[in-house]
């Protein structure tokens, strides 16, 4: 089965000058046509946002009948964080938070798929030693590659680093997860993009 994939950090639902643009990652997302999106900065109806339910709407309008939210940075029905939105059927969902010795919360999201394929969604901390300790928490979830073949596993999102950062190493050696898609060229800053900070890995 061939997947497509998209990963994209969506900023509070705004574009680079900060103006609202849950319009535009609608259209783009229709384009884009993915089968699964993972996304990164995702508000919960936070008042800096209209109070919208940004998974829900743009599940709505751009024709994703599954999806689900997580965030640790949440009050009430209030919430910011990572979240997964699928058109295949997706039968278990799991929310796993990341050590957060500084800095803002992180967590990480995963779907499993019909067929069995784990889809993992995250977005780490901007320091490298807190990176290093959310990496080794995926790691551990995700686990050592089989002995044999073993169902498709894949993780994606803003890594706040390059993919040769010594903690994004870590965690392929650990999984045994391949980075996909490098050549497509840079993702930061969102503007002018230099660096590459933002990854898809999978294996199987």
């Amino acid at each position: 089965m061939r997947l497509r994939i998209a990963s994209y950090n969506i900023h509070g639902g705004t574009d680079s000058e900060k103006r609202p643009s849950l319009p535009e990652i609608e259209r783009t997302l229709l384009e884009v046509d993915a089968q699964v999106v993972l996304l990164q900065e995702v508000d919960r109806r936070l008042p800096r946002s209209g109070f919208q339910d940004q998974l829900r709407v743009l599940g709505r309008h751009s024709k994703y009948p599954y999806g689900a939210f997580y965030g640790r940075l949440n009050a009430g029905p209030f919430g910011f964080g990572n979240a997964i939105l699928s058109r295949l059927a997706v039968h278990g969902w799991r929310r796993l938070p990341l050590p957060s010795t500084g800095g803002e919360p992180r967590a990480a999201i995963a779907a499993t798929l019909a067929d069995g394929a784990v889809v993992w969604c995250t977005h780490l901390g901007l320091r490298d030693e807190w990176r290093a300790t959310q990496t080794e928490a995926l790691a551990a979830a995700i686990g050592p590659p089989p002995m044999e073949a073993g169902l498709p596993v894949l993780l994606a999102g803003d890594f706040n680093a390059p993919v040769e950062a010594g903690e994004i190493q870590q965690l392929l050696a650990r999984t045994g997860l391949h980075v996909q898609g490098e050549d497509d060229g840079p993702t930061f800053p969102s503007a002018t993009p230099l660096v590459r900070i933002d990854h898809l890995l999978a294996r199987g």
